[in-house]
């Protein structure tokens, strides 16, 4: 399947939860992130299709915890194991702080990045 992203993804180590409209919730972690979406590895199967909540802990955008709402595109295995699932998302944009605080969140996994390349070049 060829990839089909307009946007840049970035390499982003960091964990969140989530929960979908029917109250189910489980933690992930996030392998990539970028303007249109975010990859995630998660314990649970997420059918592709709805909408689901997800919280970055230890993200903040205006002193909060960001909160963003994320459309499931598609769910893989991962690996040999079925007990863990690639997970593809694409941010839903239906507020008017959604662009502001995703371009945050890809923004911290940018400046990850930069860190961790100078900690490793020094």
């Amino acid at each position: 399947m060829a990839d089909q992203r307009v946007f840049t993804r970035v390499p982003f180590v960091e964990s969140l939860t989530w929960e979908d409209m029917t109250g189910n919730q489980g933690a992930a972690e996030v392998q990539n992130v970028g303007r249109g979406g975010i990859g995630l590895i998660s314990s649970s199967y997420l059918r592709p299709g709805p909408m689901v909540n997800l919280l970055f802990e230890s993200v903040e955008f205006d002193d909060r915890p960001i909160e963003l709402q994320a459309l499931v595109s598609w769910c893989n295995p991962h690996g040999r194991q079925s007990n863990s699932f690639l997970v593809g998302l694409s941010w839903v944009h239906g507020e008017q702080r959604t662009l502001p605080t995703v371009n945050e969140v890809f923004y911290s996994a940018i400046h990850q990045q930069a860190v961790s390349n100078h900690i490793v070049g020094n």
